[in-house]
């Protein structure tokens, strides 16, 4: 009898124990995900685009322009000495990462004083999204302190090209936006743009000359070398994807097993 009550404690604390860490996992990838939206292509002005009632909740919005010149607009509401945190990135595969230094798209940030700011690119920075398993480069990464107001954040196209801008910071998922057309669009609509083709071969290889902080000078791009850098990263990607899910269904098995060992051992000591 305190033999198969000692076990039965042993059982229970492995089972604990894989529940803390399958539960880790999920909220760990949650935790690095931004609440996504899709613009449209008639959102070309601030005004038409999303509204971000709180500019520290963590948003990810997902364009692309048809051609250079092009623009995509969004505001967020920010309180006077809120951290303002805003991105843009591009996808990290073809033809986005053979952009040249000229034909990366750009920001315009409209503040409620009235000033406005053009924002260059000034990056070349790796990023890996691990919720959804895709990759960017970063171009532009500002931080700073709010006023109160609304800020209008404009982004304007210099190639057909896709792209992502990231508001704030805190993770909170959910919250209501005016202005988007498919909220629901969620995870299948970011992959849905990510995998899309539409822009392929619609750039010229050269030399990009921006420099990453982190990486030093980036060096020239052929269409074989794109071609080869894409491939790999897609696999990368797919992999990615497959072991989360792969440790996450065995975790799951584990703690059913575990479960089921728990009640059959405490049927058996309750007929002794």
């Amino acid at each position: 009898m305190p033999g198969c009550l000692g076990n039965n404690r042993g059982v229970k604390r492995a089972a604990c124990l894989i529940l803390v860490v399958f539960v880790a996992l999920c909220v760990g990838s949650v935790a690095t995900a931004h609440d996504p939206i899709i613009l449209t292509d008639d959102q070309t002005v601030p005004e038409a685009g999303p509204f971000l009632p709180d500019g520290t909740i963590s948003f990810a919005l997902y364009g692309s322009f048809a051609k250079a010149g092009e623009t995509r607009g969004l505001r967020a509401r920010f309180a006077e000495g809120d951290r303002l945190h805003v991105s843009l990135l591009i996808p990290d595969r073809a033809p986005e990462n053979a952009l040249l230094d000229g034909e990366l798209p750009r920001l315009e940030i409209l503040e409620p004083n009235g000033e406005s700011t053009t924002h260059v690119p000034d990056l070349r920075r790796k990023f890996a999204e691990p919720f959804t398993g895709t990759n960017y480069i970063e171009l532009i990464d500002l931080v700073g302190r709010a006023s109160e107001g609304v800020y209008s954040i404009t982004v304007i196209g210099g190639r057909a090209a896709r792209f992502t801008v990231s508001v704030g910071d805190t993770e909170t998922f959910g919250t209501p936006v005016e202005g988007v057309t498919d909220r629901a669009a969620g995870i299948g609509g970011v992959m849905e743009w990510y995998e899309g083709d539409s822009f392929a071969g619609d750039v010229t290889s050269g030399p990009a000359s921006t420099t990453d902080v982190n990486e030093g000078p980036v060096d020239p791009v052929q269409d074989s070398a794109v071609a080869s850098g894409q491939t790999t990263s897609d696999e990368s990607t797919r992999s990615g994807r497959q072991i989360v899910v792969v440790v996450l269904v065995a975790l799951s098995f584990g703690v059913w097993r575990i479960s089921r060992m728990i009640r059959g051992r405490s049927t058996r000591s309750s007929t002794h």
